[in-house]
């Protein structure tokens, strides 16, 4: 199930949409609608990809409809982080991609309502908060936001944390003639140097 998760965070819409749709088969054989779930939103999120807006829409309806009957006695612990939040952070990616950063910071702000134990993922999160604040304009809002994931980032030593920081600071170099954007750019920068000159944990490249 991982595979269209890979696919669709590489930016690879087809074959995103091409694992999904073998993923689907086994989700619903498995009768877990917390995976089914998650399919359609890498479903979403490629399709958001190859610019199939009304398809991308049907897939993010899929997975809601999906996610909805989940319950704790068709769900395993392991699954627990398939939840709302989580939802609601692939929907911004997804709205992300197709442009719509307006929708994409609410979905991103609600996103932010999960389990602060997630430290991994609440990063994430915030750096989706932060690039799409930062595509409509809210530039300072972008730099506070984007700072908070930066302090988690510290914490932590995943290849997809540091590719996350990058894509911010990538998304906010337009921005540099802003005093607050340029330290928060070139703070990331530092950041990422020594960590990526030191390598990753194996079990933490995701």
């Amino acid at each position: 199930m991982a595979r269209p998760l890979t696919e669709a965070f590489r930016r690879h819409g087809p074959k995103a949409i091409q694992f999904a749709d073998a993923a689907l088969k086994y989700a619903v054989k498995s009768g877990l609608p917390s995976l089914v779930s998650e399919v359609h939103m890498s479903k979403a999120h490629g399709l958001a990809l190859t610019d199939s807006p009304r398809q991308t829409v049907q897939a993010l309806a899929s997975a809601e409809d999906a996610l909805s009957k989940v319950s704790k006695s068709n769900d395993p612990a392991w699954a627990k982080y398939l939840c709302d939040a989580y939802l609601q952070a692939r929907t911004g990616h997804t709205l992300l991609t197709m442009g719509d950063a307006a929708t994409a910071v609410r979905s991103a702000e609600a996103s932010l309502d999960m389990d602060d134990s997630f430290v991994r993922g609440k990063m994430f999160n915030l750096v989706l908060l932060a690039q799409s604040l930062t595509d409509v304009g809210e530039i300072e809002q972008a730099v506070s936001v984007g700072r908070k994931s930066l302090a988690l980032a510290r914490q932590l030593r995943s290849r997809r944390s540091m590719e996350y920081l990058q894509r911010l600071a990538t998304r906010l170099i337009p921005y540099r003639s802003n005093a607050d954007v340029s330290d928060l750019v070139s703070t990331i920068g530092a950041f990422l140097a020594p960590v990526q000159q030191d390598g990753l944990k194996p079990d933490d490249r995701r």
